[in-house]
């Protein structure tokens, strides 16, 4: 994506500098990129890609369960939320991403202790 646009452009002008007989400049420019590249593949949290979970969640309508959805998984909002009746039941679909790590075993355990969510879905991002 973004990242091999900004290489192809970088060293579209490394090639402008050497064809203009700009050698030192090529020379620099291209230490630069390569020094960037280094230092942005270092180890270092702040580079890291921060990841997302998202989720789409089925639950029972009742008392503070839109409350106990966010605090199980840590979050504040959600990024869609539908009410619909079924059978005279109402049931909330909620979707919402988190930082949180979600395994399949915390998301088993979730579904087995709370008895007011009906179904819970990894969604896909790709």
């Amino acid at each position: 994506g973004l990242t091999t646009a900004a290489g192809v452009w970088a060293t579209a002008g490394v090639g402008m500098a050497v064809g203009a007989g700009m050698y030192y400049l090529a020379l620099f420019a291209s230490v630069l990129v390569i020094l960037v590249h280094c230092i942005f593949h270092l180890p270092c949290k702040f580079f890291r890609m921060k990841s997302y979970t998202q989720l789409s969640i089925v639950f029972l309508k009742g008392e503070n369960n839109v409350q106990r959805i966010k605090e199980l998984f840590n979050i504040k909002n959600f990024s869609k939320f539908r009410v619909e009746r079924e059978n005279g039941v109402v049931k909330c679909l909620v979707e919402f991403f988190t930082k949180k790590v979600v395994e399949d075993d915390f998301i088993a355990k979730v579904l087995e202790e709370n008895e007011y969510i009906v179904s819970i879905d990894s969604i896909d991002n790709e």
